[in-house]
């Protein structure tokens, strides 16, 4: 006769391979048994980056004089370049200056 006795069982599903390739961070969780003797097993994505986080600029940033002198100063020094360096420029200086000004307050 057998004295120690195992409480668990082995909860299993499958997931296409392709699902795990569209969803890197597919994770699972055990949950609780509620009315079943079995655990529910919940499946979720840990974190899905859908790419960079969008620049965004305020219509009231541009009321700002700090804000208007500081993208003039900068379009002055990046003048000449292509349409990519300048705009990667000014979402620097803008960024910075939100980090300065807007976010400290």
């Amino acid at each position: 006769m057998r004295e120690v006795v195992t409480l668990c069982r082995l909860e299993r599903f499958m997931v296409s391979l392709d699902i795990i390739a569209m969803l890197p961070g597919l994770s699972l969780k055990a949950l609780p048994k509620s009315i079943s003797d079995h655990n529910p097993i919940m499946v979720y994505v840990k974190s899905f980056k859908s790419g960079p986080r969008p620049f965004k600029c305020f219509n009231n940033w541009m009321d700002d004089d700090r804000f208007n002198s500081l993208i003039t100063d900068t379009l002055k020094k990046v003048r000449g370049s292509g349409i990519g360096c300048i705009m990667r420029k000014s979402m620097e200086v803008t960024k910075g200056w939100v980090d300065r000004e807007i976010r400290r307050n």
